[in-house]
């Protein structure tokens, strides 16, 4: 669906038959059309991978947990914190099938930490109040210098990781793993992350932004989106509680939990 913008209303495009003439003109359409073929490549050739397959269930399951109703008041934020990790989750998977390695890492470590706050959110002992102390930090970061710096002491990976221990050990180890690993493989600027799709050379070296999907990095890259997903939704399990039970979610999950007995 594309938005004609110089009208009022959204008209359906076939983009392989009316594509624009100066389609892959210029070095971004060049881009985007290459990431294209290879998400087209990646989801033809290894659909019926058990890999892809759990990686489709688990968008199918952010879509029915986005269904969810939540309370008025002592829920406000959860459908905002869930839809924001299913979009982070979709965005990693964009990037990972299209063969973008390292980026798909930086998006994807989002996804877990939407997930950590909306916890350690709903978590608050002043939960009660009109306006939960968590929530009012986190509402109020953009306010002032001292308000941004009290959000960044409160909401520190160290905290909200914790704070998911706390409820569960195991789920908690899980996700301080893949974390790190987000981190090592292209969340910070790591020479691990670089390494993987940069030719070093004193003569000029570059970058290959997009990696086939045949390539054991980008499979790797593939089965880490489809863990950050799973350790994704079973953190809004808790948050969610019996919701998630009574929606039957919690079952599906527990059926494609072995993609995180490795971790």
């Amino acid at each position: 669906m594309l938005l004609n913008c110089d009208s009022e209303f959204v008209e359906e495009i076939d983009m392989r038959s009316k594509l624009p003439d100066e389609w892959r003109s210029d070095s971004i359409t060049r881009f985007i059309d290459d990431a294209f073929n290879n998400c087209v490549a990646t989801m033809t050739n290894f659909r019926s991978l058990p890999i892809v397959q759990i990686l489709i269930r688990m968008n199918d399951l952010f879509v029915e947990a986005n269904r969810i109703k939540c309370h008025p008041t002592q829920e406000t934020l959860l459908p905002l914190f869930l839809g924001r990790a299913h979009s982070a989750y979709l965005g990693a998977t964009r990037l990972s099938i299209s063969g973008q390695v390292v980026e798909t890492y930086m998006v994807a470590r989002g996804c877990l930490e939407n997930a950590l706050y909306s916890l350690f959110i709903q978590d608050d002992p002043t939960k009660n109040n009109e306006i939960p102390n968590r929530v009012k930090v986190w509402l109020d970061r953009a306010e002032s210098e001292a308000a941004g710096r009290e959000c960044r002491k409160m909401f520190t990976s160290g905290n909200v990781l914790k704070n998911l221990a706390n409820h569960d050990k195991e789920l908690g180890r899980k996700t301080l793993r893949l974390y790190r690993i987000a981190i090592d493989r292209g969340a910070h600027p790591n020479f691990a992350g670089h390494l993987v799709t940069s030719k070093l050379s004193l003569d000029g070296g570059y970058v290959d932004f997009l990696i086939p999907g045949d390539k054991l990095v980008c499979q790797a890259c593939i089965q880490f989106t489809v863990q950050v997903g799973i350790c994704t939704l079973k953190i809004f399990e808790i948050t969610y509680g019996e919701k998630f039970k009574s929606e039957g979610i919690s079952e599906k999950l527990e059926g494609d939990g072995w993609i995180l007995k490795e971790l």
